[in-house]
């Protein structure tokens, strides 16, 4: 990310935040922290009403107010392939083969879950070749982020420094693979079985539970989201796996960045 503001540090800079004061986070809190847009989610075995009544003694009848646009640049897909690079005192080579993805408002976002699945874990594509039969990496693993905004589709590796050539073209062949065909029955069926597996268990955690439902209506989505998860995995046919592929793992829109031992590559580069 170049533009948007997903580029920056969720921490911030020291510059950033030595700046900031009580009287700037109270009129940011104002501006941005309407009672009107809050949205409180209780789980557990409480009286709804109870809580409802108490909430509104404690909160007030909620005053509408415009709440300030919020319309952050858009990222624009590379054009071409990027790649950068840093030296750094580790005794391993991470590298991160990424490319901009979808936002949770796309139904494409349950193919990329999927896909992603199907390279990652102990039987996945990734571990299965490139760790245990080819011996290029000492982990490695294929993630998806999606906001209100494009995320991405990354896979992570972490290797000996000899070995980074050699591990991208495996990492590229396996994408290229994914592109070109379609994922067999049995591959589907695992990635799809751990994903509503995975869904199901950390939804037992109350505390899970709530921050979904409440971030499901926040994003816009509608708060029993949830439930809709399941069929949603389940509709993910081999044929969306390759055009999800086809669309955003594309060679011209990879950015590739490593991180180097600093006796083996540049201080910076790009």
């Amino acid at each position: 990310y170049r533009d948007h503001p997903y580029r920056l540090n969720l921490g911030g800079e020291t510059a950033s935040v030595s700046r900031l004061d009580v009287g700037a986070l109270r009129r940011y809190f104002g501006r941005h922290c309407q009672v009107g847009d809050l949205v409180l989610t209780v789980v557990g075995d409480v009286d709804p009403e109870s809580v409802a009544g108490e909430v509104a003694r404690l909160l007030g009848r909620p005053r509408r107010r415009p709440s300030p646009e919020i319309a952050p640049p858009q990222e624009p897909n590379p054009r071409s392939p990027k790649a950068v690079s840093r030296s750094m005192e580790r005794q391993q080579a991470h590298l991160v083969l990424g490319f901009l993805g979808t936002s949770i408002l796309r139904k494409d976002r349950f193919a990329l879950e999927v896909l992603a699945t199907v390279l990652s874990g102990q039987g996945g594509r990734l571990f299965l070749h490139i760790r245990d039969r080819l011996g290029l990496v000492y982990r490695i693993s294929a993630f998806t982020m999606e906001g209100i905004d494009p995320g991405y589709f990354a896979v992570y590796a972490a290797t000996s420094p000899e070995q980074v050539g050699t591990l991208v073209s495996e990492i590229r062949a396996a994408l290229g693979r994914l592109r070109n065909e379609r994922v067999p029955k049995s591959e589907l069926k695992r990635a799809k079985r751990f994903l509503l597996g995975h869904h199901d268990l950390t939804l037992q955690q109350r505390t899970h539970l709530a921050s979904t439902l409440t971030f499901n209506e926040l994003y816009g989505l509608g708060y029993e989201a949830h439930l809709k998860y399941s069929q949603s995995i389940l509709a993910v046919t081999a044929e969306d796996l390759v055009a999800v592929a086809r669309r955003y793992l594309a060679p011209r829109r990879e950015v590739l960045a490593t991180v180097l031992p600093e006796t083996s590559g540049r201080k910076e580069g790009g």
